[in-house]
């Protein structure tokens, strides 16, 4: 057993393996089950259907257990690795864990979604089983963070507009966002940054922007790029084609393409689709 064991949520997908696991839950019509138990398919064929599809934090129970858990196990230390606070109460769930815990455990709130978070994750597991201590875990995950960023296009904004935390950025424009908008997601939050009439100009922009990051992580001697993660919520076809476009200006070895999690899908919607830049510190475990 590492000394300080990861713990994350069920957005952060794909978790490493021995990484343990606090389920969100995806509401429908009234009905909630934990994410691990559903698809993105099936939440995606929901909102299509005209269900009303939300989502729900975990409850602190599912965090004590875990933290419980790694103490009994023998470790001296969690990190406790999150989606944004500002779109999820899922964090200040792990918080209120945290605070009757029997080991130290630091929450971080990486301001985070999707491959970015998955990408921390897997930084600090793997710093964690090397032996590092918290301290030193939670500074490599605020580290990959700052580095990275994620831009997301949904084909409509109903979605954000239902529910959750993370609509208020979207809600107040809403009424002027045209076919498809392209978001920034910047400290935590959705930040509309441009209003486009067709999805290929909305992937020609989110590759423009994806360029634009690309060239000052190239032009930070402190950086290294990991991955570039094209994302989508039953997209799959206009994220081929953002793939293609990816393929021109970085090395298709360094492209990957997931589907969002059931929760994400259910925020952002059916047809979304998203570009990640993951970066990090340089260094044989910056990556």
């Amino acid at each position: 057993m590492p000394r300080t064991v990861v713990v994350t949520d069920s957005t952060a997908r794909p978790v490493p393996g021995g990484v343990p696991v606090v389920d969100l839950d995806v509401v429908v019509d009234g009905t909630a089950v934990p994410e691990a138990t559903t698809s993105t398919e099936d939440v995606l064929g929901a909102v299509l259907a005209g269900a009303t599809v939300g989502t729900s934090r975990p409850s602190p129970d599912g965090f004590a257990r875990a933290y419980a858990d790694a103490a009994e196990a023998g470790a001296s230390a969690v990190v406790s690795v999150h989606l944004s606070g500002a779109l999820s109460g899922t964090v200040d769930a792990a918080r209120l864990a945290a605070a009757g815990a029997p080991l130290r455990v630091e929450v971080v709130d990486t301001g985070a979604v999707g491959a970015v978070l998955s990408a921390a994750v897997r930084a600090a597991q793997e710093l964690a089983a090397d032996g590092a201590d918290a301290t030193r875990v939670v500074t490599a995950v605020v580290g990959l963070v700052a580095r990275s960023r994620t831009w997301v296009s949904p084909a409509s904004t109903g979605q954000l507009q239902r529910g959750g935390r993370g609509a208020g950025a979207v809600r107040a424009e809403a009424r002027g966002l045209a076919a498809r908008s392209v978001l920034l997601v910047d400290e935590g939050r959705l930040v509309p940054l441009e209003r486009t009439r067709t999805t290929a100009r909305a992937l020609d922009r989110l590759c423009e922007l994806a360029q634009e990051r690309l060239a000052e992580v190239a032009a930070d001697p402190g950086t290294d790029l990991v991955e570039v993660v094209v994302q989508h919520a039953g997209a799959a076809a206009a994220a081929r084609d953002l793939v293609v476009r990816v393929e021109r200006v970085v090395d298709d070895s360094l492209i990957r393409v997931q589907e969002l999690s059931p929760v994400l899908a259910a925020h952002v919607g059916p047809g979304a689709v998203g570009l990640a830049v993951v970066a990090g510190p340089r260094g044989p475990r910056g990556r």
